[in-house]
């Protein structure tokens, strides 16, 4: 006689086994220039009552700067303000910063004959860039 109709579907087998494992894939591409050897350099002004202090610190050759700013200590008495007047990198190796001391009832003056003496600190945040 003639072929009857499709039986209904069967249940889904078992699960295989798990295949060996492929070749490892080609190599990526070679990513961005990365840092190396990122170290914080300081210099400071000398300790002492002129009213303006200015200073510069240099990374290490073949260094860039990558960020920097500055620490003022002193000068100690209530009616002195410092005002942090320039902080800024001043070469692609270099940080630079300026610092004005006010005495607050009368103005700015070539010494400050300050209570105390005082001192800026710059610092500068140094790397190497990694070659591709």
């Amino acid at each position: 006689g003639p072929m009857g109709p499709a039986g209904p579907a069967g249940a889904d087998g078992a699960p295989g086994e798990a295949g060996p494992m492929g070749l490892q894939g080609p190599m990526g591409p070679m990513g961005p220039a990365g840092l190396l050897n990122v170290h914080v350099v300081m210099s400071m002004t000398e300790r002492d009552n002129t009213s303006t202090k200015e200073v510069t610190v240099q990374c290490p050759a073949d260094e860039i700067v990558l960020g920097g700013g500055a620490r003022v200590e002193g000068p100690d008495g209530e009616n002195w303000l410092t005002t942090l007047r320039e902080t800024y990198p001043s070469s692609e190796s270099s940080w630079h910063v300026r610092v004005d001391a006010w005495y607050a009832h009368i103005g700015q003056d070539v010494n400050c004959n300050c209570d105390d003496t005082w001192k800026v600190t710059a610092y500068a945040v140094c790397g190497a860039l990694q070659q591709p």
